[in-house]
């Protein structure tokens, strides 16, 4: 945790207000519709979650690593070939990164269920970010890898995400006709 810290900790301000920002933006968007007893505040929360992702994603993938590093590029076209090395397990840091890419577009996966019942738009619209960060990160070389495997990651995530929130409303529709 603490080199997850060491790692992010410079955009955690940043992400903060952002997502603060965020919040404003669409409460005043919504004011009329609030003032009108319109029932939007779920989709409200949806919206303000959802940006809030997507602006967690581009912080972490595309902010440069530390102040003062040299930019530099690397590209990656060769899935998984990072296993080939001697650097597996979470201390070095192979495991954590595929965990890491993987949690990031489950949230993704999950939070666009609720706005679309088509799983093929949902995997599809989180692998095309993943392919745009990818590119985003070689073409500012932003002191990071430009790999394929974080885009196989990205796909495994949001589908994982993205039937664990289908599970979920399955679920308490059983219940709510359950009676329950």
């Amino acid at each position: 945790m603490t080199n997850l810290f060491r790692s992010f900790g410079h955009v955690i301000p940043i992400f903060l207000v952002v997502i603060l920002v965020l919040a404003v933006v669409i409460v005043l968007t919504y004011i009329p519709a609030l003032r009108a007893r319109r029932k939007v505040r779920t989709k409200m929360l949806w919206l303000w979650a959802t940006s809030s992702w997507l602006v967690g994603v581009f912080l972490v993938t595309l902010y440069p690593q530390a102040w003062g590093m040299e930019p530099g590029r690397a590209l990656s076209l060769v899935p998984f070939a990072s296993f080939g090395g001697s650097d597996l397990g979470v201390g070095n840091s192979v495991l954590f990164e595929v965990a890491a890419n993987c949690l990031m577009f489950l949230i993704g996966g999950f939070l666009l269920q609720f706005a679309t019942d088509k799983p093929g738009r949902i995997v599809g619209f989180c692998l095309g970010m993943a392919v745009l960060v990818e590119v985003l990160q070689y073409a500012f070389a932003a002191s990071r890898v430009a790999s394929v495997d974080d885009v196989i990651w990205a796909g495994v995530g949001s589908a994982v995400g993205l039937f664990l929130a289908r599970a979920m409303r399955k679920h308490q529709r059983e219940t709510a006709q359950a009676g329950v």
